[in-house]
Formats: structure tokens, sequence, C-alpha cells
């Protein structure tokens, strides 16, 4: 007989796979939308969910989270082509990612406040990546669940979350304004400016440093490698997407938040 607490987990499970299988949606369908022309109708919901190849509309069963993919075989049931594993990835990492929090945090504000840092998140990380593109209105909608979270202290008291938002727009709009002014072009894009706010309401003004700090390292990292192997000279003339750099600052400063403290005491003693 199952206890209460694997219901829970069954629940869990099953909440944070619908979920990635909305943010799939989100991701992909999001920036198509923000590119239509006047008369066109595509949205979350239309057109139907249907094969790359053959246009046939997906039946139910097949758009399942994660197990979709499985029933599926991974082809499609019309014409046999492959269906893109990116989209299971998705939903096995949020699901994963999900499970975790809940293993750390349980049915707490905490945990749903992070649910949506991670769901918001990767939908923006996905979109940065594949279309350099940062939508305003995800980006809104992860400020205002930061500020939210935050008026009951959370993470940081709601004075330092509304220093944090004001701090990092106003420290990366500089940045990219000396940049502008020294090399006559933009070093970041306007959405890495308003994501930078957006994730200082979650932070406080004392972690926007630290995200600054991880994204950098991170992305010289990622271009070191990735330049490394492409062994191309065009590399460094490529755009780089900085935004999932900045999330992923984000997220480790968020969870790292109450140990900070003590690592701090520790480096400085």
């Amino acid at each position: 007989m199952m206890t209460f607490q694997s219901i829970i987990w069954i629940a869990v499970v099953f909440y944070s796979a619908l979920l990635g299988g909305l943010l799939t949606v989100v991701a992909h369908r999001l920036p198509i939308m923000m590119c239509q022309t006047a008369g066109q109708r595509f949205n979350l919901w239309y057109p139907p969910s249907h094969c790359p190849g053959c246009h046939t509309v997906i039946a139910w069963r097949y758009k399942l989270p994660i197990l979709g993919f499985f029933i599926s075989r991974g082809v499609c049931h019309s014409c046999h082509q492959p269906i893109a594993r990116q989209y299971v990835i998705t939903e096995l990492t949020f699901t994963i990612a999900i499970a975790i929090l809940f293993a750390l945090y349980g049915l707490s504000p905490t945990f749903f406040s992070l649910s949506a840092l991670v769901f918001f998140g990767l939908a923006l990380a996905l979109i940065d990546i594949q279309y350099l593109l940062l939508p305003d209105i995800l980006v809104l909608l992860l400020l205002l669940c930061g500020l939210t979270t935050n008026y009951w202290h959370t993470f940081v008291t709601f004075d330092q979350a509304i220093l944090g938002g004001i701090t990092g727009f106003m420290l990366f709009w500089l940045i990219d304004l000396i940049h502008k002014l020294i090399t006559h072009r933009n070093g970041l894009g306007f959405g890495d400016v308003k994501l930078m706010a957006a994730l200082g309401v979650w932070v406080g003004i004392t972690g926007v440093s630290l995200i600054m700090l991880i994204a950098s390292l991170t992305a010289v990292g990622y271009a070191i490698v990735t330049n490394h192997r492409s062994h191309s000279k065009t590399f460094l003339h490529r755009k780089l997407p900085f935004g999932p750099f900045l999330l992923t600052g984000g997220l480790v400063c968020v969870l790292a938040k109450p140990y900070l403290p003590f690592f701090i005491g520790a480096l400085t003693s």
C-alpha cells in the first residue's frame, strides 16, 4: 500500500512533467509568435502539434510529456521521421530539477518559488541559445516572481530585492554604454540588461556581483573550450548568448545564498 509520501512524490513528478511539456511549447512557439505578421494565427495552442516532415497532427498519446517520446519510439507514427530529442531532454531535465528541489525543500513556498525560477530561466536560456533573444514577457514574469517571492523575505528582504533589481539594471546598462563608446557597437543586448534586473530582485544587491562573476567565468570557459574545438578564426566574432550564463549565475546564487556568509567568513578569516 502506498504511503502518503509516495503519493506526494508521484504528484510532484506528474506536476513537473506537465510543466516540462509546457516549457518545451513556450520555448519553441514564443519566438515564432513574436515574429509573426499581422493576420497570422499562431499561438501556444494553435496550430496543433504536427510532424515537420509530413505535417500529420500528433496524436495525444504521443504528446504526453516524456512518455510520449518513448511510446512513439522517437519517430513520427505516420512517416517515421525521427523526432527531435531536445524536447524530451528538456522535459527530463526540468523534471529532475524539480524533483531535486522537492527533496531539498518539500512542499514549501521556497520550492514553488524556485520551480518558477527554473521554469522561466530554462525557457529563456533555450530561446536565447537558439534565437539570441530574451522575450520581454518571460523576463517580466521572472521579475514579478522574484518580487512576489521576496515580498515575504524568502531569499532577501523586499528592500534589498528592489535595490538588487535597480543595481543589476544600471550596472549592465553602464557596461554596455561604456563598451559602445569605446568600440562603437553594443557589447550586451538590452535583453541581458533587463534580465540582470530580473535576477537582481531574486538575489538582492549583494548577489548581483556574484552573478556577474559566475556568468563571466562560465562564459569565458565556454568560449575557450568551443573556440579550441572549432579551430575557426571567425569564432571570436560570433555573437555569444549571455543569457544562459546569467541565469546559471542567478540560480547558483539563489541556492547558495544561505551558505554565503559561511564561505565569506572562511575566506576572510
